[in-house]
């Protein structure tokens, strides 16, 4: 296992990964840019969809050494993403990591965060601090609609949401920060039966929210089977029509759409690929060029488990036994790096690439055809 060759600030590998995929190296000498780390286990919600709500789910199982070696390598990244159930509810990390995540990070001036969050527990403080600290900050709205919203989150109101992302814009503003400055604020919505019929009215929230991106999302595997669409022509198609007209309003707005149903509709009903309108830069032919994250990312999942993406199941080691950087550089991670650049995708590469790309599989040796030459 090779050792870093020293400690630095954030900013100074900032390049170094980029060479270093562009070399197709497979042992780094960089830092993953990103770091993301699940540190709760809880919320305050219960919503339909999930079942973590109102509950501790699985005990959180990274040891105190598990999570110092997590605080070694701030100096080295670039940012941290805080991830969870709800980040800002620390019921579900009775040790106060949540808290200590964001101290230990503040002592680094030039380390960043981005999170997820349902929103409603958006304190003053805590909207100063995603202001002076984030790059976006993603939250949960699902619906524009306050009725669709509280029958999704139960034990939320959409318009106490919607106020707390308004004082997130405000704050913005008395800065000299726009719409697509830093922080950026992501809505997202999960495409299920009572929802995808809401989408055009939830780019105009979008826009008076001060929202720079939305974010539509299949729901995870397990989750809202009742409501889900992508196996219905009829809806599905009636979905894809309401969501590109939603994409053309969203640009005349400067707001940007990620689309993260396109595998789901170009596995279950392929004969409406033909209304999916990829752009240019989201083709499937720009594999594997358009995937970073083993060169640029690292999870690290409740029980101290290191992935390189958010959902991928391939384990390259655990935190609660190395350090980082061991781990970007373990036999697993090395091995996901060969493949993907022989274009050899993971499962769950096909089924639900977390930047939206679609990689289908009646494509799949065509592509690896087209890789290997």
């Amino acid at each position: 296992m090779p050792e870093h060759p020293s400690t630095g600030d954030s900013g100074q590998s900032n390049g170094l990964w980029q060479e270093e995929l562009q070399d197709r190296k497979i042992t780094l000498e960089s830092y993953p840019q990103m770091l993301a780390f699940y540190t709760t286990d809880t919320c305050n919600l219960q919503c339909i969809g999930c079942h973590i709500g109102k509950r501790i789910a699985p005990e959180i199982s990274i040891s105190d050494e598990g999570y110092q070696r997590v605080f070694d390598a701030f100096p080295h990244v670039k940012v941290v993403g805080i991830a969870g159930a709800e980040m800002f509810f620390d019921a579900g990390n009775p040790r106060g990591y949540v808290r200590k995540m964001f101290h230990e990070a503040a002592k680094y001036p030039d380390l960043r965060f981005i999170g997820f969050s349902n929103g409603t527990l958006l304190t003053e403080e805590r909207i100063r601090m995603i202001v002076e600290k984030f790059d976006w900050i993603g939250i949960s709205i699902d619906s524009p609609y306050p009725e669709v919203y509280k029958t999704i989150r139960v034990g939320a109101k959409l318009e106490h949401v919607v106020r707390n992302i308004k004082k997130i814009s405000e704050l913005k503003a008395l800065k000299g920060l726009g719409r697509t400055d830093n922080p950026k604020i992501v809505l997202s919505s999960v495409i299920i039966d009572i929802t995808y019929r809401g989408i055009l009215d939830l780019v105009d929230l979008a826009d008076d929210a001060g929202a720079a991106r939305i974010h539509l999302l299949e729901p995870w595997v397990g989750t809202y089977e009742k409501e889900y669409i992508f196996r219905d022509p009829v809806k599905t198609r009636e979905y894809l029509v309401l969501r590109n007209e939603a994409a053309k309003r969203a640009e005349k707005l400067n707001i940007k759409i990620q689309d993260r149903t396109r595998n789901a509709i170009i596995h279950h009903v392929p004969s409406l690929r033909k209304l999916l309108e990829f752009p240019e830069s989201e083709l499937v032919g720009k594999w594997p060029d358009c995937c970073t994250a083993p060169w640029n990312e690292m999870y690290i999942w409740r029980n101290g488990e290191a992935r390189v993406c958010c959902t991928s199941k391939t384990i390259i080691g655990n935190i609660n036994n190395s350090s980082v950087f061991e781990i970007w550089n373990s036999p697993e991670a090395r091995a996901h790096r060969r493949r993907i650049l022989k274009g050899i995708y993971m499962k769950d590469c096909q089924d639900n690439c977390h930047r939206g790309y679609a990689l289908p599989r009646s494509r799949r040796r065509q592509l690896l055809s087209y890789f290997r030459r």
